[in-house]
Formats: C-alpha cells, structure tokens, sequence
C-alpha cells in the first residue's frame, strides 16, 4: 500500500462519512416518517427498518450517478490538476460541515436538507480555485 501527503485526509473523510450519513439518515427519518409515526398509523421501530431499507436502497442505486454530478455537473475537477491537495482540503471541510451541522440541527430538532448547503460549499470550494 501507498501512503501519500493526503492519505490523512482521505482516512477522516471516511470517517466523517459516517457521520454525515448519520445525520442525513437521522433527519430523513424524522422529515419522512414523523407524522405516520405521531399519528400511530405506525411504530417507531417498523420506521426504522423502513427507512433504513430505503436509505440503502437509495445509496447503493442512485449514489454513483450523484457523485457522477457532483464531479462532472457542479465542479470541474481538471482545474484541481495541479493543486489536488486544495481539492482534498476543501470537500473535507464541505463534508465536516455538512456533518456538524445535520447533527447538530438533529439535535436541536430543527427540520434542514443536507442538499441545500452541500453543493453550495463545493461550488464555493471550485469557485475559489477558479480565480487563484
């Protein structure tokens, strides 16, 4: 196995990962189910397995097209060619915020979409290396 300058950044992001789908899983949950579940048309346990099922399905089927956007359709990744490591700094800082805050709007039960802030930063993040 290789080890490069950035091999931090990539173990971190895996494991901020985590805790972005943590958050995103937990907050789809309480958007999705949270009437069905306070009217006792279901159980909090049979939302749990529904959206859970839901969740994986989603990822694994439709999360390579997604990246696919987000690489191609939102940030040109050949303009990070010569700076990669900026590229690697700036979605990990995307992706730390993204988790900090779903968490953190979790657990102050406020209703957000991850979907409105993220591409946000990764465009911010391709719009800084496009005029440096």
């Amino acid at each position: 196995m290789v080890y490069s300058e950035y091999t931090w950044i990539f173990v971190l992001s895996i494991i901020v990962a985590f805790f972005v789908a943590f958050g995103i899983g937990a907050n789809d949950l309480a958007n999705s189910f949270g009437s069905s579940v306070g009217t006792k048309a279901i159980k909090m346990w049979q939302a749990v397995i529904i959206a859970g099922f839901c969740e994986f399905l989603g990822a694994f089927f439709l999360g390579a097209s997604v990246t696919d956007t987000v690489k191609s359709g939102v940030v040109n990744v050949s303009q990070f060619k010569n700076v990669p490591g900026l590229f690697m700094y700036g979605f990990f800082a995307a992706m730390c915020a993204a988790a900090f805050w779903d968490n953190f709007a979790c657990y102050l039960e406020v209703r957000c979409c991850i979907l409105t802030y993220t591409p946000k930063r990764c465009l911010h993040v391709a719009s800084r290396n496009a005029f440096t």
